[in-house]
């Protein structure tokens, strides 16, 4: 059974490497991808049957919650750029895009999460959510030890 799982995690990281290499290799996004990938799949157990009907369900859903993010992130950029020249009316109006934004995020998550559960047991749904938590989090601590100023000792 571990043989299987090891197997599961080894395809899929060589699928999305191929994918990737056929784009761009140095692809930052790409790579947190392939990363994030390994991570749920490590996190879930997935057996071999539940990655190949999971994986595109949730590749689906991480696409469209990323358009939806640079939808988003599209237009609070250009308010910031241009927040001197606009009118309140269209102040308000980013202002209610911006919660709009948030119903249909939550409204995504609701509809996937439907689907997850047709192919997860609820156990491993929940498990799903608690990983894509800890992989932002060990994302943050790669960030933080990347961008951490090099300690000197000054003791010498």
């Amino acid at each position: 059974m571990k043989t299987a799982k090891f197997l599961v995690i080894v395809f899929f990281l060589f699928l999305q490497f191929f994918y990737v290499s056929g784009q761009n290799p140095n692809n930052r996004r790409e790579r947190i991808k392939i990363q994030k990938i390994a991570f749920i799949t490590s996190k879930l157990q997935l057996t071999p049957e539940e990655a190949q009907q999971f994986w595109p369900v949730y590749n689906e859903f991480d696409n469209k919650i990323e358009n939806l993010n640079k939808e988003k992130n599209k237009e609070l950029r250009n308010y910031v750029l241009n927040k001197d020249n606009i009118s309140d009316s269209e102040s308000v109006k980013v202002a209610d895009d911006f919660i709009q934004y948030g119903i249909k995020l939550a409204n995504l998550k609701q509809e996937y999460h439907l689907q997850f559960k047709k192919i997860l047991t609820a156990k491993k749904v929940v498990s799903l959510y608690m990983a894509e938590g800890q992989f932002k989090q060990y994302l943050i601590k790669q960030i933080r030890n990347k961008n951490a100023p090099k300690r000197r000792d000054n003791f010498r």
